[in-house]
Order: structure tokens, then C-alpha cells, then sequence
């Protein structure tokens, strides 16, 4: 029963956190088109021309990602995170049409899981047992794996840019083709 608990108050812990961080991006976004006189912006622009299997691939490629940082800060893994970060990139790659790619990206998921598995057991030995060079190899670890998935979601994210890009001129010549 305790586990259920645990999971439950981390998944609200995690909620709570999204919730702030989308208010935060809120309150950036606003002061920004006040310091710079941008009318209409939408967040959401970008997705205009994008259809619907790429927003929810480029969504969920976001939502998995920031769960990874939520992980990296709690430093706790739950099998729920787990096994709702593997399922989200298993079906952003599915949506995004894009195989080969997409099996190496679930292996980018899968490694960057292993690793913060890694984060944990660092951190129960340095419960056990608190020296100076595993603190430091623990934030060193961290800071890699941050940076890692930074870079990789920032991969992804072009690559379903690109794709969309080559979808939407692909359905341009087909168009020019048929008048």
C-alpha cells in the first residue's frame, strides 16, 4: 500500500511542478511580448502546419523530457515514469513515421533510464556511505545526463521539424501536380 502511495504522491508532485512550469513560460512569454512589442503571438504557432501525428509526436517528445528532468531532480525512479517514458517514445516515434531513427531513439530512452538508475544507486551509496568523490561523481553524472537529454530532445524535436518540412513540400508538389 505504501508504494501506491508513493507513486501517487510523485505523479502529484509532478503535476504540481508541470502546472508551475507552464505558468512560469506563461509569465516569460507575456513579459517578453511586452518588452518587445510582438503582437498575437500563439504558443503553439509553430504547430500550424504540422499535422496532427507530428504535434502529438512533438508533444509527447517534450512530455517525456521534462518527466526525465523531474526524475534527475527527484532522483527517485518510479516504474510508472518508466513505463509511461517508454511508452511515450515508443508511440512519438510510431507517429512520427520515422523507424529506423525511431529504434534508435527508444535505445536513447532505454540508455538514459539505465543511467539514472545508476544516479540512484550512486545516491543510496552515498547515504551509506558519504565521501567527497561520489558526491562529486554523482552531480558529474547528473550534469552529462541533463545535458544528454537536452541534446537529444533537441535532436528529436529538429528531426519531426524536418519531416513535417519534407511532408509539407512533398503535399506541394503532389498538389501542383494534380493542377
Amino acid at each position: 500500500m505504501d508504494k501506491y502511495q508513493t507513486v501517487l504522491l510523485s505523479l502529484s508532485s509532478f503535476v504540481i511542478v508541470s502546472i508551475l512550469f507552464l505558468i512560469i513560460l506563461n509569465i516569460t512569454l507575456n513579459i517578453i511580448i511586452k518588452k518587445f512589442d510582438i503582437e498575437k503571438i500563439r504558443i503553439y504557432g509553430m504547430f500550424l502546419n504540422m499535422n496532427k501525428n507530428t504535434i502529438i509526436s512533438f508533444s509527447l517528445t517534450t512530455l517525456t523530457y521534462i518527466m526525465f528532468i523531474w526524475i534527475l531532480i527527484d532522483l527517485h525512479v518510479n516504474y510508472v515514469f518508466v513505463a509511461s517514458i517508454i511508452s511515450m517514445s515508443v508511440l512519438a516515434n510510431l507517429l512520427a513515421d520515422d523507424f529506423p531513427y525511431g529504434f534508435l531513439n527508444l535505445l536513447n530512452t532505454i540508455s538514459c533510464i539505465i543511467a539514472i538508475c545508476f544516479i540512484e544507486y550512486i545516491n543510496k551509496l552515498i547515504i551509506e556511505d558519504s565521501t567527497m568523490l561520489m558526491i562529486i561523481v554523482k552531480w558529474f553524472v547528473i550534469l552529462f545526463l541533463f545535458l544528454y537529454l537536452t541534446y537529444v530532445t533537441l535532436i528529436n524535436l529538429n528531426r519531426l521539424l524536418e519531416i513535417e518540412k519534407i511532408r509539407v513540400i512533398k503535399d506541394k508538389r503532389g498538389n501542383q501536380n494534380e493542377s
